[in-house]
């Protein structure tokens, strides 16, 4: 993806954020680490942007499009009881972890997915959102060595409208 100089700026910004909440760049994203934004090319081209959670023991790739969806929503992470962190417009439920001693996240299960009328729904390993509040909170230092980030997976629902939470609790269930 092209990268405005602008959002470059951006991207730095929601950098910062992150390494205040112990989440660290890594890997090949030199190029958003400049802080002379003088020097700063008026367009780069970018497809994912590697981090390291607190805990975890793999680096976290993450599309530069997915990064971009949740770090405009970053303002109004919360969570929900145990298992639930949400935004105004994302929600990841976790419904495994490395604890639990079995994998439910196989091939079958990432291909289940679906997109109906302003809803995205899908399994994800290594949810990001899962992992900033986990790491925001210090949960990966409480909950039996586990990471931040890396052993869960979780439902992500996306929504490109508002919905009441009767529907978002049905979702969810």
């Amino acid at each position: 993806m092209k990268i405005d100089k602008e959002l470059q700026i951006k991207i730095r910004g929601w950098i910062e954020y992150l390494s205040e909440n112990c989440i660290d760049l890594s890997g090949d994203n030199e190029e958003l680490l400049d802080d002379d934004y003088d020097k700063l090319p008026d367009e780069i081209e970018i497809d994912d942007i590697c981090f390291s959670f607190p805990d975890d023991q793999e680096h976290y790739y993450i599309s530069i499009e997915d990064f971009i969806s949740y770090m405009t929503e970053i303002e109004s992470l919360r969570r929900e009881g145990d298992s639930i962190v949400r935004t105004d417009h994302i929600i990841q439920a976790v419904i495994s972890s490395g604890r639990m001693g079995y994998a439910i996240f196989d091939d079958k299960l990432q291909t289940v997915a679906f997109k109906d009328e302003g809803i995205d729904v899908s399994i994800v390993k290594s949810p990001f959102l899962v992992g900033v509040m986990n790491a925001k909170e210090g949960k990966y230092e409480e909950d039996f060595g586990l990471g931040a980030c890396e052993p869960y997976t979780a439902i992500e629902i996306r929504q490109s409208r508002d919905l009441d939470d009767k529907t978002i609790n049905e979702l969810v269930e």
